[in-house]
Protein backbone atom coordinates (compact mmCIF):
# COMPACT_ATOMS: atom_id res chain seq x y z
CA UNK A 1 0.00 0.00 0.00
CA UNK A 2 1.18 2.93 -1.15
CA UNK A 3 -0.29 7.02 0.24
CA UNK A 4 1.05 10.23 -1.16
CA UNK A 5 0.60 13.75 0.50
CA UNK A 6 -0.37 15.34 -2.87
CA UNK A 7 -0.47 19.00 -1.04
CA UNK A 8 2.95 18.96 0.20
CA UNK A 9 5.84 20.52 -2.19
CA UNK A 10 7.98 17.98 -1.60
CA UNK A 11 5.72 15.12 -1.70
CA UNK A 12 6.15 12.11 0.42
CA UNK A 13 5.49 8.75 -0.07
CA UNK A 14 4.46 6.36 2.52
CA UNK A 15 4.97 2.32 1.82
CA UNK A 16 4.06 -0.92 3.41
CA UNK A 17 4.63 -3.83 1.13
CA UNK A 18 5.09 -7.56 2.34
CA UNK A 19 8.60 -9.27 2.18
CA UNK A 20 9.82 -12.72 2.38
CA UNK A 21 13.39 -12.57 4.36
CA UNK A 22 15.66 -15.56 3.78
CA UNK A 23 17.53 -15.86 7.33
CA UNK A 24 21.30 -17.41 7.17
CA UNK A 25 19.83 -20.65 8.72
CA UNK A 26 17.90 -21.00 5.53
CA UNK A 27 14.51 -20.75 7.50
CA UNK A 28 12.22 -18.14 5.80
CA UNK A 29 10.22 -15.52 8.12
CA UNK A 30 7.64 -13.50 6.54
CA UNK A 31 7.56 -9.62 7.26
CA UNK A 32 5.97 -5.98 6.24
CA UNK A 33 8.82 -3.57 5.17
CA UNK A 34 7.70 0.20 5.89
CA UNK A 35 9.24 3.00 4.92
CA UNK A 36 8.83 6.70 3.41
CA UNK A 37 9.70 8.39 0.14
CA UNK A 38 10.89 11.77 -0.27
CA UNK A 39 10.56 14.01 -3.73
CA UNK A 40 14.41 15.20 -4.22
CA UNK A 41 13.44 16.44 -7.43
CA UNK A 42 14.50 20.27 -6.34
CA UNK A 43 17.32 19.29 -4.57
CA UNK A 44 18.93 17.13 -7.27
CA UNK A 45 18.16 19.88 -9.74
CA UNK A 46 20.06 22.42 -7.48
CA UNK A 47 22.64 19.96 -7.58
CA UNK A 48 23.06 19.65 -11.48
CA UNK A 49 23.16 23.27 -11.81
CA UNK A 50 25.81 23.49 -8.72
CA UNK A 51 28.05 21.05 -10.76
CA UNK A 52 27.36 22.71 -13.91
CA UNK A 53 28.26 26.25 -12.65
CA UNK A 54 31.59 24.42 -10.94
CA UNK A 55 32.61 23.48 -14.14
CA UNK A 56 31.92 27.05 -16.20
CA UNK A 57 34.07 28.54 -13.67
CA UNK A 58 37.04 25.74 -14.32
CA UNK A 59 36.52 26.33 -17.91
CA UNK A 60 37.20 29.87 -16.92
CA UNK A 61 39.88 29.21 -15.02
CA UNK A 62 41.30 27.22 -17.23
CA UNK A 63 41.50 29.62 -19.76
CA UNK A 64 42.71 32.78 -18.39
CA UNK A 65 46.32 33.53 -19.36
CA UNK A 66 47.69 33.39 -16.05
CA UNK A 67 49.14 30.79 -12.83
CA UNK A 68 46.13 30.57 -10.94
CA UNK A 69 46.10 28.52 -7.63
CA UNK A 70 43.84 27.75 -5.13
CA UNK A 71 45.12 27.19 -1.13
CA UNK A 72 43.85 26.59 2.02
CA UNK A 73 44.39 28.91 4.76
CA UNK A 74 47.94 27.47 5.64
CA UNK A 75 48.62 27.39 2.07
CA UNK A 76 47.77 23.83 1.46
CA UNK A 77 47.05 23.08 -1.90
CA UNK A 78 43.70 22.78 -3.88
CA UNK A 79 43.24 23.67 -7.14
CA UNK A 80 46.00 24.51 -9.89
CA UNK A 81 44.21 25.81 -13.66
CA UNK A 82 45.71 23.84 -16.80
CA UNK A 83 47.90 27.13 -17.82
CA UNK A 84 49.48 26.31 -14.57
CA UNK A 85 49.91 22.81 -14.50
CA UNK A 86 50.83 23.41 -18.28
CA UNK A 87 53.93 25.66 -17.09
CA UNK A 88 54.82 23.92 -14.32
CA UNK A 89 54.95 20.48 -16.42
CA UNK A 90 53.27 18.27 -13.71
CA UNK A 91 49.50 17.25 -13.25
CA UNK A 92 47.30 18.42 -10.09
CA UNK A 93 47.53 15.66 -8.10
CA UNK A 94 52.01 16.09 -8.48
CA UNK A 95 51.31 19.91 -8.30
CA UNK A 96 49.67 19.50 -4.71
CA UNK A 97 52.60 17.51 -3.60
CA UNK A 98 55.08 20.08 -4.24
CA UNK A 99 56.92 22.13 -2.48
CA UNK A 100 57.51 25.85 -2.70
CA UNK A 101 60.64 26.13 -2.92
CA UNK A 102 60.53 24.05 -6.11
CA UNK A 103 59.03 26.44 -7.67
CA UNK A 104 60.97 29.50 -7.46
CA UNK A 105 64.06 30.51 -8.18
CA UNK A 106 67.05 30.60 -5.62
CA UNK A 107 67.44 34.06 -5.72
CA UNK A 108 64.33 34.86 -5.10
CA UNK A 109 63.38 31.76 -2.50
CA UNK A 110 64.28 33.89 1.14
CA UNK A 111 62.42 37.10 0.04
CA UNK A 112 59.28 35.19 -1.63
CA UNK A 113 59.00 32.72 1.51
CA UNK A 114 59.15 36.06 4.15
CA UNK A 115 56.36 36.85 2.25
CA UNK A 116 54.40 33.87 2.37
CA UNK A 117 55.45 33.31 6.27
CA UNK A 118 53.97 37.11 7.21
CA UNK A 119 50.78 36.38 5.46
CA UNK A 120 49.92 32.99 8.02
CA UNK A 121 49.70 35.49 10.69
CA UNK A 122 48.58 38.54 8.41
CA UNK A 123 45.88 37.53 5.95
CA UNK A 124 46.05 40.32 4.00
CA UNK A 125 46.30 40.75 0.11
CA UNK A 126 50.04 41.27 -1.11
CA UNK A 127 51.82 40.93 -4.18
CA UNK A 128 55.60 40.32 -5.32
CA UNK A 129 57.77 39.58 -8.25
CA UNK A 130 59.78 36.49 -8.71
CA UNK A 131 61.21 33.93 -11.08
CA UNK A 132 58.95 30.74 -11.08
CA UNK A 133 60.79 27.19 -12.75
CA UNK A 134 58.90 26.19 -16.14
CA UNK A 135 58.82 22.18 -16.50
CA UNK A 136 61.98 22.82 -19.06
CA UNK A 137 64.44 23.80 -15.96
CA UNK A 138 64.23 27.52 -17.41
CA UNK A 139 62.88 30.36 -15.34
CA UNK A 140 60.41 33.53 -16.09
CA UNK A 141 59.45 36.46 -14.07
CA UNK A 142 55.96 36.55 -12.76
CA UNK A 143 54.16 39.68 -11.19
CA UNK A 144 52.76 36.84 -7.98
CA UNK A 145 49.31 38.10 -6.69
CA UNK A 146 47.47 36.60 -3.46
CA UNK A 147 44.05 37.43 -2.59
CA UNK A 148 42.39 36.31 0.86
CA UNK A 149 38.89 35.00 0.39
CA UNK A 150 37.38 35.08 3.78
CA UNK A 151 33.52 33.61 5.12
CA UNK A 152 30.71 35.78 6.82
CA UNK A 153 32.20 35.91 9.82
CA UNK A 154 35.76 37.20 8.43
CA UNK A 155 37.35 33.76 9.06
CA UNK A 156 40.55 33.37 6.06
CA UNK A 157 38.96 29.93 4.03
CA UNK A 158 41.21 30.44 0.83
CA UNK A 159 43.96 32.19 -0.84
CA UNK A 160 43.53 32.79 -4.58
CA UNK A 161 47.25 33.37 -6.03
CA UNK A 162 47.16 34.55 -9.77
CA UNK A 163 50.87 35.04 -11.63
CA UNK A 164 51.21 37.23 -14.44
CA UNK A 165 54.51 36.31 -16.50
CA UNK A 166 56.32 40.26 -17.08
CA UNK A 167 57.44 40.01 -20.53
CA UNK A 168 59.80 43.15 -20.46
CA UNK A 169 61.55 42.36 -16.83
CA UNK A 170 64.86 41.57 -18.06
CA UNK A 171 64.80 44.90 -20.15
CA UNK A 172 63.71 46.55 -17.02
CA UNK A 173 66.77 45.06 -15.28
CA UNK A 174 69.19 46.54 -17.80
CA UNK A 175 67.72 49.85 -17.66
CA UNK A 176 68.22 50.06 -13.94
CA UNK A 177 71.34 48.62 -14.24
CA UNK A 178 72.45 51.25 -16.63
CA UNK A 179 70.91 54.00 -14.75
CA UNK A 180 72.94 53.08 -11.99
CA UNK A 181 76.00 52.80 -13.77
CA UNK A 182 75.86 56.25 -15.43
CA UNK A 183 75.73 58.16 -11.61
CA UNK A 184 79.14 55.72 -11.46
CA UNK A 185 80.57 57.24 -14.06
CA UNK A 186 80.07 60.90 -13.35
CA UNK A 187 80.97 60.14 -10.07
CA UNK A 188 84.60 58.79 -11.29
CA UNK A 189 85.04 61.69 -13.98
CA UNK A 190 84.74 64.15 -11.13
CA UNK A 191 86.91 62.35 -8.56
CA UNK A 192 89.71 62.00 -11.73
CA UNK A 193 89.36 65.86 -12.81
CA UNK A 194 89.55 66.72 -8.85
CA UNK A 195 93.00 64.52 -8.63
CA UNK A 196 93.95 66.30 -12.15
CA UNK A 197 93.62 69.99 -9.89
CA UNK A 198 95.18 68.84 -7.30
CA UNK A 199 98.29 68.02 -8.74
CA UNK A 200 98.59 70.09 -11.90
CA UNK A 201 100.44 73.57 -11.48
CA UNK A 202 98.90 75.01 -13.96
CA UNK A 203 95.21 74.70 -13.45
CA UNK A 204 95.85 75.70 -9.12
CA UNK A 205 97.70 78.67 -10.05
Amino acid sequence: MIEIDTDADLFEAQFDSARRIVRPDGSIRHGHCVGIGIDVTEQDDLSRALRKRDEELRQMLDLAPHLVGILGPRHERHYANRVALVYYGVSLDEWRQRDFELEVHPDDYDRAKGFVDHSLSHSDAFELEMRLRKGDGTYRWFLVQFNPLRDDQGALIRWYVASTEIDDCDGTEERVQQENVAPREEVAKASMFEEIVGVAPSLTA
